[in-house]
Order: C-alpha cells, then structure tokens, then sequence
C-alpha cells in the first residue's frame, strides 16, 4: 500500500511560532485518510528529541457527559501536558492544567469561559469544585478569560489531560499531532522523516507507509 504523509502548516493561530505550526495527517494510496492515532502512537510520533518538531503535542476533541442527575453534554478537548508549551492561556481564576514528567496526571479540568457559565452556572467560587466527567469526578483547577481558547478554532467547553481517568484514556481515543517545525526545517524535510517513523510502528499504526509528501 502507498501512503502519503501531510504536514499542514496552519497560519494565524494564537501561538508563539505559529507561522510554523503543522498538523500530521496520512493518506494511503486508495485516498482513505488518517489524522489520529492511539496515544502509544501519537508520543512516539512527538518525540522531544526528534530532528524536526519542537513543542509537539497531541490532542483530541469528543464529547462527554457532565453531571448526575440532570446531566449535559459537552466538549472537551484532551491534550498531553506538551500543549501548554505553545498554549499560554489567560487566566481568569487558577491555573491551568499541568503535569510533572514520571508523576501521575492530576485529576483535573480546566474551563473556558462558556464552559464555567453552561456548566456550573458561572460560580465565582468554582476553583476546587468537582466536576463529574463520564462519571469520574474532576476537580477545577482553572477558568479562562472571557473570549480565549486553545489552539483549536472551536472552543471546548474544557480541558483535560491525557491519562485522566476514564475519560480520556480509554482505548478508542485516538490524538492528532501538531507542533512547530524546527528553524530551518522544511514541511518536505518533516515529511521524510515522519515515513520513517510511520513505518517503525509497524502494522499497527493503520497504515503501510512508503512515500510521505508535504502540503503547505
């Protein structure tokens, strides 16, 4: 099977660098596409010390319940802690999330501003709340200033991080990976190298990688 790689620059975002920021993406040789891989996957793809991404990271965006008994649905945006290099976000109260190399994820959520007013009724005491996501209770460790997000051009209602508890380490959550080419390093050079690792996978990455071309 013959395989094409895609590293899209996207322009514009709300980032340090983000005239260098791309988004992975494969297509194999009968047009079927991928953009998303298990999280195993998607950190051996982001490698700190591979020659031509800085500050990956991956994410993935899925609905949820919140609540008990009168539950609603919402979107969150799950990340790995690698995000909150790029993303610096203003804070309205608290903090946002983060995690210690080799430590366990912190049990935590961090809300938008529309995610603070729909999901807890705009409470100004909402540090320190639990939250239940898919059942799991999450603790609020931030809410963001009115009119700020992430990365993504839909704002979530929240975030949390990779390995939080049932909801977002479950077997079929699949990340994207993004981060800003290296200086000097050309979407074509990121490509190449990007097959390479594909293929290191193995079979299962989904998808039997020869030539991996860049767009722009």
């Amino acid at each position: 099977m013959r395989g094409v790689f895609n590293a899209v620059l996207v322009q514009g975002l709300p980032i340090e660098g983000a005239s260098r920021h791309v988004e992975l993406s494969a297509r194999d040789g009968e047009g079927r596409g991928r953009g998303a891989w298990p999280l195993k996957e998607a950190l051996a793809l982001m490698a700190p010390d591979n020659p031509v991404l800085e500050k990956a990271y991956g994410f993935a965006v899925r609905r949820t319940i919140v609540g008990g008994r009168e539950p609603l649905r919402a979107y969150v945006e799950v990340v790995t802690p690698s995000y909150f290099d790029l993303v610096k976000p203003r804070m309205a109260m608290g903090r946002a999330l983060s995690a210690a190399r080799d430590q366990p994820i912190e049990p935590a959520v961090m809300l938008s501003h529309t995610g603070w007013k729909r999901l807890l009724g705009g409470d100004p005491d909402a540090l320190g709340r639990p939250l239940l996501v898919d059942g799991v209770p999450l603790t609020v460790v931030g809410v963001l200033e009115e009119g700020t997000g992430g990365i993504e051009p839909v704002t979530p209602e929240f975030w949390v991080l990779a390995g939080t508890g049932d909801t977002a380490s479950g077997a079929s959550t699949s990340y994207a990976v993004a981060g800003l080419l290296r200086e000097g390093v050309s979407p074509q050079q990121a490509s190449t190298f990007f097959t390479s690792a594909l293929r290191a996978l193995g079979p299962a990455s989904g998808l039997a990688i020869e030539t991996l071309e860049a767009r722009v």
